[in-house]
């Protein structure tokens, strides 16, 4: 990432001067606000058309230069898309409303600076849903930028260690022997609320999370995504849940899961193994 930034600095003036645009002038303004808020100038330079650097660079620099610009676009039109779904009202509205309070121009600029920078489609739809919430509810702006902040530390592993938390848990419920007892060694009945998991539930729904267990569990529970318990004496057991804010992360991957299956007739997954797809943004898997 070094040489590509390093290719970015000697671009910059070039770009810079450039005119024309191949993306719509809203999604340059987010781009160019993005670099400014940031401290980083590729940023800001990333709707200038790669003819514009020829004769600046290499062949080969200005290549990847020009795709890594063009990726990011891609990353911010999604999330630009995304919002306008999610609003049912065109982004220059949204940003409109957004200019018009310091912390709503935080959280926009903080939503698309991640979003050009995710590699996965489920957390440039989270960062859309989450600045969209905060533009049309004033009272929850801080919580969302809390949101932000948290959804951009976010990678696949994460996600299926809380798409397993947001499944219905099976109870496994022992027979009771004659007299209401039950016997040496057979599990006692589960009583614990379906949406609790002990850590060997978790890994039996997704055996592949087992080596960093424990660094994602404390990283969610960080980020304020999972609730971790523990009780018990003879035998202490700790338990993992969504919190509420968790749980709003995962419904609504799950609710924009089921429309796009619906409207497109096919089964995308968030937080699964995934390839590299248009923009270098990893797509859902096709089931």
């Amino acid at each position: 990432m070094r040489i590509v930034d390093d290719l970015m600095k000697r671009a910059i003036n070039v770009a810079g001067r450039a005119s024309g645009n191949i993306v719509s002038p809203a999604v340059s303004a987010l781009c160019t606000l993005a670099g400014v808020a940031t401290g980083r100038p590729e940023l800001a330079t990333i709707g200038v058309p790669v003819g514009a650097l020829a004769g600046a660079l290499t062949e080969e620099a200005a290549g990847i230069v020009g795709q890594v610009w063009r990726d990011r676009q891609g990353r911010v039109e999604h999330l630009v898309g995304t919002a306008e779904e999610e609003a049912g009202q065109p982004i220059e509205e949204l940003i409109n409303a957004a200019m018009a309070e310091v912390r709503l121009r935080e959280l926009l600029t903080r939503s698309v600076e991640a979003a050009a920078r995710s590699l996965d489609d489920w957390k440039i739809d989270l960062l859309a849903a989450t600045f969209v919430r905060g533009v049309q509810d004033d009272a929850i702006v801080d919580d969302a930028l809390l949101l932000v902040e948290a959804i951009r530390q976010l990678e696949n592993p994460h996600m299926r260690f809380l798409r397993v938390l947001a499944t219905v848990r099976q109870r496994a419920i022992a027979p009771p022997e004659p007299g209401g007892l039950f016997k040496a060694g057979v599990p006692r009945p589960d009583r614990r609320p379906a949406s609790q998991w002990l850590g060997e539930d978790i890994l039996r729904e997704d055996p592949g999370l087992e080596l960093a267990f424990d660094s994602l569990s404390s990283k969610l529970q960080g980020l304020g995504l999972v609730s971790i318990e523990g009780n018990g004496r003879a035998r202490y057991e700790t338990y993992y849940e969504l919190t509420r804010m968790g749980h709003g992360c995962t419904s609504y991957l799950q609710q924009r899961e089921k429309a796009t299956s619906q409207n497109r007739g096919d089964h995308r997954t968030w937080g699964g193994h995934r390839a590299a797809g248009p923009h270098g943004v990893n797509s859902p898997e096709l089931g």
